[in-house]
């Protein structure tokens, strides 16, 4: 009976990607004599890393109505079966310094974790931008207005007095409202009333700008004929 062993003995541990390793087989007649054969084993990684998931998140556009993607590399943590985390390449997708840009614009985002061994694995999560910067309205100057005669004033739109601007929502698509409402009638010579004007620039943001109006009489008083 011909006895074989082998050589590193069946069950030794051996470790690391790309690592070679010498298997001997030998042979014993057990009459003294012996032979042997010999090969290589080489080890290869075929598991993927892994990385931890973020959550999708809220981002905030500028005064330009843009946000420039930040390096989000760090809010997951890469782990390998064979290489250490510091060396796990995480590489990301749109590149950091892509601008974007929109209320509400969604973007999805990539981490790539590569091993070094050919082995990838990736997360994504989704931001959506916000735009949370208020309109701008030009001030409107005080200004003197005059009663008719029933001593009173019917407020008109003065909206057309201020322009609007905002970062994100064009000019002509911000909401303007007046306060008090236009068709008010108030009287009295001397009487003040501030009004307001409120732009709203439809992603929940507003600013306003007021200014007073002056009532003053301008119209004669009457007398009745004398005979």
């Amino acid at each position: 009976t011909i006895i074989k062993t082998q050589s590193p003995a069946i069950g030794t541990i051996i470790s690391g990607h790309s690592t070679t390793h010498t298997m001997w087989i030998i042979a014993d007649d057990t009459h003294g004599n012996k032979d042997s054969v010999s090969f290589t084993i080489t080890l290869s990684d075929t598991i993927k890393p892994s990385l931890t998931p973020i959550p999708d998140r809220t981002e905030y556009v500028d005064n330009n109505c843009q946000f420039t993607i930040p390096d989000y590399r760090g809010l997951t943590t890469a782990t390998d079966n064979c290489t250490p985390t510091p060396s796990i390449i995480k590489t990301q997708k749109p590149a950091i310094g892509t601008i974007i840009s929109g209320h509400g614009t969604t973007q999805t985002i990539w981490i790539i974790a590569d091993d070094t061994h050919g082995n990838k694995d990736s997360v994504s999560f989704t931001i959506t931008l916000s735009d949370t910067i208020r309109p701008t309205l030009t001030p409107i100057a005080d200004r003197t207005e005059y009663v008719d005669n029933s001593c009173q004033f019917t407020i008109p739109d003065y909206r057309g007095l201020t322009t609007a601007a905002d970062n994100c929502t064009p000019t002509s698509s911000i909401i303007k409202t007046q306060r008090p409402a236009i068709g008010t009638i108030i009287s009295g010579h001397s009487t003040t009333q501030t009004i307001w004007i409120i732009a709203d620039d439809t992603h929940g943001n507003k600013d306003s700008v007021s200014f007073t109006i002056t009532l003053s009489d301008t119209i004669k008083p009457s007398l009745t004929p004398i005979p």
